[in-house]
């Protein structure tokens, strides 16, 4: 059963199975099964503004959005109404949100949140490429005074 030669072809395998997952975790925050094709599937297609929160837990999920709101925060707080409604049928845990227009904010430190949420109120078709775009700019336009 515990074969050396199998173990040892099995062995680079798995270095290579871990480092695409964790390629994967570095880009996109997980979103749990189902969650993540209507996020692709409904809500990528929405009006602006919007926002799309998340519950999650080992056994049930919840999630809410919202479109076509005047501002960027009142999207954010119909999102975590929304999740919020569904999260206590569910007994998922506290809803997050996890992105505003396009851009996956899910993972970011506070204050980079908050500068992704006034990049989208400037922007509607901000991405998270173009947010970084935008953040690696500004640093060297500090730099450069």
């Amino acid at each position: 059963m515990n074969d050396p030669i199998k173990i040892g072809l099995f062995r680079p395998f798995l270095a290579l199975l871990l480092v695409s997952a964790l390629a994967a975790c570095q880009t996109t925050p997980y979103l749990p099964p189902g969650a993540g094709e209507t996020y692709t599937h409904t809500y990528q297609k929405l009006d602006h503004y919007r926002a799309f929160a998340v519950a999650d837990t080992t056994h049930a999920w919840a999630l809410g959005w919202s479109f076509k709101d005047p501002t960027v925060r009142s999207a954010m707080n119909r999102a975590e109404t929304n999740c919020n409604g569904i999260k206590k049928q569910v007994a998922a845990h506290f809803c997050t949100i996890y992105a505003v227009g396009d851009l996956i904010i899910a993972d970011m430190p506070p204050e980079k949140q908050k500068q992704a949420i006034a990049f989208y109120e400037r922007n509607k078709s901000a991405t998270n490429e173009s947010f970084e775009a935008y953040l690696k700019s500004q640093g060297e336009k500090a730099a450069a005074n």
